[in-house]
Formats: structure tokens, sequence, C-alpha cells
């Protein structure tokens, strides 16, 4: 049983992963092929490569994610209530993992397609989620989630 103060505590932690770790990548290309990765959460985007000189740049603002991860927030958000709700006990550990497989499936299968023209240039690279959210969800869940016993008629 986790009480009020750690459910409480285990939620912003949760809403601050939710908000800053990447919840995807894609790779940044010109003519030339592949210039750098972008890797973008919900506040800022993470870019490195040549265009930035080898360094990593954080980028805020919604014009540097909003192209590539609008598809991506709304299924992330749902992982994050749902991670939520089980450790409030209103949801099972079997929804919360459902859910969390199809947050990371629906987008990747967006961001292949949207990338697909880009690949049959042969310029490969990864463009898809990043489990981050997904592995400390499951992490939570599975040690103070609450185990919802389905009972049969």
């Amino acid at each position: 049983m986790v009480g009020i103060g750690r459910r409480i505590v285990l939620s912003v932690l949760f809403v601050l992963t939710y908000l800053l770790c990447p919840i995807a990548m894609s790779p940044v290309t010109s003519s030339s092929g592949i210039v750098g990765y972008a890797c973008v959460s919900l506040l800022c985007t993470y870019v490195s490569g040549s265009i930035t000189g080898g360094e990593i740049a954080i980028l805020s603002g919604p014009e540097y994610w909003l192209s590539n991860t609008a598809l991506m927030i709304p299924f992330a958000l749902v992982f994050s209530v749902e991670v939520i709700n089980c450790i409030n006990g209103k949801t099972s550990k079997n929804r919360v993992f459902n859910v969390g497989l199809l947050s990371l499936v629906f987008p990747g299968l967006f961001l292949t397609f949207m990338y697909y023209p880009v690949f049959l240039q042969g310029i490969t690279g990864y463009a898809g989620p990043i489990p981050i959210q997904f592995i400390i969800g499951m992490g939570i869940v599975s040690k103070y989630g609450y185990h919802i016993e389905v009972l049969e008629w």
C-alpha cells in the first residue's frame, strides 16, 4: 500500500519525466545526408551533430517539436495518466503495459512513414520513439502500482 504522500511524490516525478525526457528521435537531414539527430521532449529539443558544431544544443519552443511529435504527445500523455492512475489504484498494471506499448508502436509507425522518402534516398537512420518514459513508468508501476485482480463471473 502506497501512502498519500508517496503517491503525490511519484505522480510529480512522473509528470516531470513526461515534460523533460525525450519521447522521440528523428534525423536532421540535408542534401548530403543526415547531419545530426534531434531528441524531442515536450518542453525542449536536444539537437546534436554537425549543425551545432558537434555540441548538444537545447532549443525550446513549439516550432522545434510540433511537426515531428504532434501525434506522439497525446499517446505519451495517455500513458502518463495511466501510470498515475495505477499508482492511485484506479487501473491495472496490465492496462498500463498495453497502453505503454501502444504509445510506442503507433508513433513509431507514424515517424517511419514520415521519414520513408528520406530512407528511400539511401539515407539510413533512426526515426522513432525513445522508450525512456515507458521504462521509468513501468518501473514505477512494478514497484508501487496496485495489482487489481480481474474476477470472472
